[in-house]
C-alpha cells in the first residue's frame, strides 16, 4: 500500500507531462501550453497551468519548434526561408523599376521590319493582399528601325500576383498615338537579409496597337531584368 502511494506523485507528473504541448521558441524560452488553434501564419493557445485562462497568439515566424502532447514535433524554422508566405505580408508599398532591351526582326507585310526598343519603367503599387499588388506604371520607349526612330512616354495600371519568390504581371498602358498591353512572369533574386531589396529577371510578352492615319499592332517578347523595394 505503501508503494502504491508513492507511486501515485509519479503517475500524476507522468500524465501531466504526456497531455501539454511545448513551445520553444527561437530565442530559447519555452512556453508549456495546450495548443487550442494552428493557423496559416500563427498558433493560439492556453497556458498549461492555467487552461481556463486568456487565450495567446504566437506568430510562427518566432517559433522554433513545437513538440505535441502526443510526442510528434513540428519544426518551423524552415519559414524564415519563404518570403511570399511570411515577410511580404507586413508589406505594404512596391516601388520598382525595369530596363528592357529588345531587337525584332518580322517579316510578315510591309509594315514590319528590323527594329530595336528600349523600355524604361518606372513603378509603385500597394498591396491588396499578402500576394496581390495593383499600381501603376510609366514607361518611357524608344523604337528604331527602318531608319527611324521615336520615342513614347505610356502611363497605365498593372496588377501582380506572388507566389513564393515567382511572380505574374499584367498591365495596360496608354498614349497619344499607342496603347500597350504586357503579360509576363519573373524571378525575385534578394539582395539583403530582410529580403526588401531583389533583381528579378523578367519575361514579358507585349502587344504595341498605333493609332494614326494607318493602324496596326506589333507583338513581341521581351526578355530584362528589374528591380523591387519593399517597404
Amino acid at each position: 500500500m505503501k508503494k502504491l502511494l508513492l507511486l501515485l506523485p509519479l503517475i500524476a507528473i507522468t500524465s501531466i507531462a504526456f497531455s501539454q504541448d511545448n513551445i520553444v521558441l527561437k530565442n530559447g524560452d519555452e512556453i508549456n501550453a495546450k495548443i487550442s488553434e494552428v493557423g496559416e501564419s500563427y498558433i493560439k493557445y492556453r497556458k498549461f497551468n492555467n487552461q481556463d485562462g486568456p487565450i495567446y497568439t504566437k506568430s510562427k515566424d518566432e517559433i522554433f519548434y513545437i513538440k505535441y502532447s502526443n510526442g510528434e514535433k513540428e519544426m518551423f524554422s524552415k519559414i524564415l526561408n519563404n518570403k511570399s508566405s511570411n515577410n511580404i505580408i507586413n508589406k505594404k508599398i512596391l516601388i520598382s523599376g525595369a530596363s528592357i532591351f529588345n531587337y525584332t526582326n518580322n517579316f510578315e507585310n510591309d509594315m514590319f521590319y528590323s527594329s530595336s526598343i528600349l523600355n524604361l519603367t518606372a513603378s509603385v503599387g500597394g498591396f491588396l493582399t499578402r500576394n496581390f499588388v495593383l499600381g501603376a506604371s510609366l514607361s518611357l520607349q524608344s523604337v528604331s528601325g527602318g531608319g527611324s526612330s521615336n520615342e513614347t512616354t505610356v502611363i497605365g495600371p498593372f496588377i501582380r500576383g506572388y507566389h513564393n519568390n515567382l511572380y505574374s504581371h499584367l498591365g495596360y498602358a496608354i498614349s497619344d498615338g499607342v496603347n500597350v498591353l504586357t503579360t509576363g512572369l519573373g524571378y525575385q533574386v534578394f539582395l539583403n537579409n530582410s529580403e526588401s531589396v531583389s533583381l528579378n529577371p523578367t519575361f514579358i510578352y507585349f502587344t504595341r496597337n498605333y493609332k494614326g492615319n494607318i493602324e496596326y499592332s506589333r507583338n513581341g517578347i521581351l526578355i530584362g531584368c528589374s528591380f523591387e523595394i519593399h517597404l
